[in-house]
């Protein structure tokens, strides 16, 4: 079922990964532009949505580098880096190729699940102090994560954006 969905193309894959590698711009080095990132204000969803699903992975690779340099076994560490990276590309998928606003309730669901993970994680890594601020960051990435699928998914019906939707914010007001 996934495979036909296309969970396992290959091209997906490569456009994940590429995308893991060039998450920094240099307009992110201004605080607001940073800010309307992690708070889900940008105008382009899926772009913020993709640079918030790379930067949990980042977080992940320097809480877990940290981890190691600190006395965390070799196997753990390359454990944690393929599980966030496998996470983070099928959470990607689900948000930014699958078809359907079902499959974005699941990744709604699975990020908050995963933050939940990040918060135990980073609990348990205190005593290190360095690695829990990381995994702290990654959870904080994580539930904006959640705020971009779930906008997203306000912005589909099925797999065709709506033209006429109005902002949440607007709707309210209303």
């Amino acid at each position: 079922m996934l495979d036909d969905a296309g969970l396992f193309q290959f091209d997906y894959l490569k456009t994940f990964t590429r995308e893991l590698l060039q998450p920094i711009s240099s307009e992110l080095f201004n605080v607001v532009a940073m800010q309307q990132l992690v708070l889900a204000q940008a105008t382009d969803l899926t772009a913020g949505f993709v640079f918030m699903n790379a930067l949990a992975f980042w977080f992940e690779v320097l809480g877990s580098t940290f981890g190691l340099l600190l006395g965390n076994a070799l196997p753990l560490f390359v454990f944690e880096i393929l599980y966030a990276y496998a996470v983070g590309y099928v959470l990607y998928w689900l948000v930014v190729h699958a078809a359907g606003k079902d499959y974005k309730l699941v990744a709604i669901c699975l990020y908050v699940i995963y933050s939940l993970i990040n918060i135990v994680a980073a609990v348990g890594s205190l005593i290190l102090v360095v690695p829990a601020l990381f995994f702290f960051l990654k959870t904080i990435a994580s539930l904006s994560c959640a705020f971009y699928t779930f906008r997203i998914r306000e912005l589909t019906s099925g797999a065709v954006p709506l033209q006429d939707e109005i902002e949440l914010g607007e709707k309210v007001a209303e």
